[in-house]
């Protein structure tokens, strides 16, 4: 879900060759939550792996409140957009790019 969520922030999903995208896929855009949404997923679970696999790791306090602060918030504006086609279109994607190595 990470190599997903960091292809949906980066921007229009382009298929690669070879592809099991389905047509119209490419070139998808996505609102400026949705992409918050994926960047804030992407370091949510970089700071989890370091936090799980890095034993030096330190975290200070403003920090994790911080992080947490953009986990609500981006939460908050999923709640407003849950509904929109696009965020169909984001779950799916999230479930489905990155699983095949053609993808």
């Amino acid at each position: 879900m990470k190599t997903a969520a960091k292809r949906i922030a980066a921007g229009p999903i382009t298929p690669r060759a070879g592809s099991r995208l389905p047509a119209g896929i490419g070139g998808a855009r996505f609102p400026k939550e949705i992409l918050a949404l994926a960047n804030t997923f992407v370091k949510a679970q970089d700071h989890r792996h370091r936090a799980d696999y890095a034993l030096d790791a330190r975290f200070t306090r403003t920090d994790v409140v911080q992080l947490l602060n953009e986990i609500c918030d981006a939460m908050q504006s999923w709640v407003r957009i849950r509904r929109e086609p696009s965020a169909r279109l984001f779950l799916a994607l999230l479930l489905t790019l990155g699983r095949a190595k053609s993808e």
